[in-house]
């Protein structure tokens, strides 16, 4: 679990407990008298939700006021928690119960934030203020808790990078990697979502000793959204939401992604073999990532960006699933990229192989590569872009009809929900790359709409959580 991290202002601290002393009022108990609780959080996108305890007559199937909270955040998207309050009727200053604890402290866990308790002692004096850790020391975590804090993916400066020095700048393309002003490393998502400003990833944060590697995004979503919170590049989108955004004043050097016809080693043949089976032009397959920057690791991917013609979708993907039924390239048993995507896919990663669903990583011997896809330049302005009008977060329900695109970096497919209204869906996370057409999915993003009277209504996607996709029934 994360410690530190962002610490809001003690005036939204003193803010937030007055909001819980307030909720003391909302306590849903089965009778007079008792102790009533409230509870408040602060997300970090600076809202506060509100809760009191929801009693039962068993005691059993109690809802308590630091559930009720949580759970009005989480169901808000908004599960990036900077600080917990709790505040009670009660003589004595409020201590969470020990499920309560546990509650919170699976909650740090999956969002990688340790963050703070504000417990409250009454009117006039200071509130005693703990992290979730100091709580519960000790609380029993998930197998699924993956990273540890105390070791962090650092990589070496490479000499070029010298303080001070600037590259040429040329304008950044998909999958080019980007140094920041502050020295973060992001690769470009979109470029050009507005006029100079381009839609970027952070991957590497800038530390004393190198570049730290951020939890993946699309693995570990809820940690790569509080670190990516606490880097200060979050700006208000197109869509309605934040996201890393970065305009050419903001961008010191582009590192452009090199083609592998022009390096002295490249990736595995066998993957370059799959790829012209299904009639790539490989000698424009470029590499992206770590290895592109030369700080990749033993166990490194290769990722790489493959740039494909209309109609070719289908060719890739069955290209790969041909490959990896006849043992030709393998899937990584410690990816957590097909882990998430077999979890998420009914029939698992066997239904994903068998119906040719997958393009992603692959593996060939011991080595490891990820592949993204590219329409360029057909892929760019034909999603819900730059002009559409936000219209908040939420959901929507129905049956895929045109799925050529979902298989690209920016995915795109189109939806008819129940009532025959069509949605365009642009994501940029990689569950949408399973979708087909005759899939019945349930999305959830951020809905626009098109500037053009009568035009359709759109999703724009960012990372898996909490922009999610679930599948109600796979088309066969």
């Amino acid at each position: 679990m994360v410690t530190g991290g962002a610490v809001p202002e003690l005036g939204n601290l003193q803010a937030l407990l007055e909001r819980a002393r307030a909720a003391v009022g909302s306590a849903f108990r089965t009778g007079p008298g008792g102790t009533a609780y409230g509870c408040a959080v602060l997300t970090a996108e600076g809202d506060i939700f509100s809760s009191g305890q929801y009693s039962s007559f068993n005691h059993v199937t109690n809802v308590h006021a630091e559930q009720g909270a949580l759970v009005l955040a989480a169901m808000a998207d908004q599960h990036d928690v900077l600080a917990l309050a709790l505040s009670s009727t009660g003589s004595s200053s409020p201590a969470p119960c020990g499920i309560c604890r546990q509650v919170m402290a699976e909650h740090a866990q999956r969002t990688g934030r340790n963050f703070l308790v504000v417990l409250d002692t009454g009117p006039g004096n200071d509130p005693t203020i703990r992290r979730v850790d100091e709580l519960l020391p000790g609380a029993w975590q998930s197998g699924r808790t993956r990273r540890n804090p105390g070791q962090a993916d650092l990589r070496p400066i490479p000499p070029q990078w010298q303080a001070g020095e600037r590259g040429v700048l040329t304008a950044p393309a998909m999958g080019d990697l980007v140094t920041l002003t502050d020295g973060h490393v992001a690769m470009v998502w979109a470029p050009e979502v507005q006029p100079g400003v381009h839609l970027v990833k952070l991957k590497y944060v800038p530390r004393e000793k190198g570049l730290e590697k951020l939890p993946h995004s699309f693995s570990e979503p809820l940690q790569y959204l509080s670190r990516e919170h606490d880097s200060g590049w979050r700006r208000p989108a197109w869509y309605g939401g934040r996201a890393v955004l970065a305009s050419d004043a903001d961008i010191t050097r582009v590192h452009r992604a090199p083609a592998i016809s022009g390096l002295e080693a490249g990736p595995p043949q066998a993957v370059l073999g799959m790829l012209q089976a299904a009639g790539v032009d490989t000698a424009r397959v470029k590499v992206t990532g770590s290895r592109a920057l030369g700080i990749q690791t033993a166990r490194s991917d290769w990722d790489l960006l493959v740039p494909i013609m209309t109609g070719m979708a289908d060719q890739v993907r069955e290209a790969m699933a041909s490959a990896v039924r006849a043992g030709i390239l393998g899937i990584p048993a410690t990816s957590g990229t097909w882990r998430v995507a077999g979890a998420f896919f009914p029939g698992g990663v066997e239904g994903l192989v068998s119906a040719g669903r997958f393009v992603g990583t692959c593996l060939s011997g011991d080595t490891s590569c990820a592949l993204m896809l590219s329409m360029d330049p057909e892929n760019r302005d034909q999603g819900p872009t730059h002009g559409w009008i936000p219209l908040g977060r939420g959901a929507i329900h129905g049956t895929v009809v045109e799925a050529e695109k979902a298989v690209l970096k920016q995915a795109r497919f189109d939806l008819v929900d129940g009532e025959g209204e069509t949605f365009r869906v642009l994501s940029y996370h990689k569950l949408a790359n399973l979708v087909r057409p005759g899939d019945r999915v349930s999305c959830r993003g951020w809905l626009v709409r098109s500037p053009v009277p009568g035009g359709p209504r759109g999703l724009v996607q960012l990372l898996r959580q909490p922009d999610g996709i679930e599948w109600m029934e796979a088309a066969k």
